[in-house]
């Protein structure tokens, strides 16, 4: 993992589950550039993510409650 410490032109957050991830992407003034919900599939992820490939930060919420339940 490696972590950023300078800034981007943009953000992209994920909200990762089983089935689908939520993304959102933000540019550096704060505009909202993506907002939708896509297939957990990593080409799914790289078609939303392709315009803003030269300069973004990836943050997951990946949080994996379920498998405790069991």
């Amino acid at each position: 993992m490696r972590c950023s410490t300078t800034q981007h032109t943009f953000d992209c957050g994920i909200d990762l589950h089983v089935d689908c991830m939520y993304c959102g992407v933000i540019d550096a003034d704060g505009e909202v550039r993506v907002h939708t919900n896509i297939r957990t599939n990593s080409q799914a992820f790289l078609q939303v993510l392709q315009p803003f490939r030269e300069d973004v930060v990836v943050c997951v919420e990946g949080l994996f409650t379920w498998d405790l339940a069991r």
